[in-house]
């Protein structure tokens, strides 16, 4: 392949599915442009095709597994044939992998995730509310379940030191019941689109 092969790339692509925005030019530029450079072989068989299909499931919705758009990928070509790479995890996966999307998850995990973010904060009295938001955080590097173990964790903490002050035993008790339950249902607002993915095979 020669160094316009970024180009022609393009252009099948571009013939396949019509009009292109910036990005997706770039995305499949970047594509061609590379496998062009590393070698003299031919685009594999029905590259603009499979090209043509992940932009088109992009524009109609984001990533399957990571749950981010295009600009969050990485496209390229291989002897094997075209690829996605999920740049948050940096995982790749052939175009035909990607377009079929993940394998759905046993219902066990369904029933798994409600016991954790639920029913773990119901049967601690709240105590362990902090515990799914921190290990979320840990592994899905959220900003969010981290506020969310900071605030639970703190309010734990507040309540055990209440608890030993029996002057203020009105406010410990009040202080209880809302770690108790508003923890839950903070696991509640997590685990719903959680599982809403889940549904959908989606991993993120």
């Amino acid at each position: 392949m020669t160094s316009d092969a970024g180009d022609a790339l393009v252009s099948q692509v571009a013939s396949q599915i019509g009009t292109m925005s910036a990005d997706e030019q770039a995305a499949v530029y970047g594509a061609g442009y590379a496998f062009g450079a590393e070698t003299e072989l031919a685009f594999p068989p029905d590259s603009s095709g499979w090209i043509a299909t992940v932009l088109g499931d992009f524009r109609a919705s984001r990533c399957s597994f990571c749950g981010h758009g295009l600009l969050e990928h990485t496209l390229s070509l291989s002897e094997q044939g075209p690829a996605v790479t999920c740049d948050a995890d940096a995982v790749s996966r052939l175009a035909w992998d990607w377009h079929s999307g993940p394998k759905p998850r046993s219902p066990l995990l369904v029933v798994l995730g409600v016991a954790l973010w639920i029913g773990l904060p119901l049967m601690t009295i709240g105590l362990a509310g902090w515990v799914m938001p921190l290990v979320s955080a840990i592994m899905y590097r959220k900003a969010a379940w981290a506020v969310g173990t900071a605030i639970w964790g703190g309010l734990t903490v507040l309540l055990v030191v209440l608890i030993e002050t029996e002057a203020v035993a009105t406010l410990a008790g009040f202080l209880a019941l809302t770690v108790w339950f508003g923890s839950a249902l903070y696991g509640g607002f997590q685990v719903k689109p959680w599982l809403s993915r889940v549904a959908q095979g989606r991993r993120d």
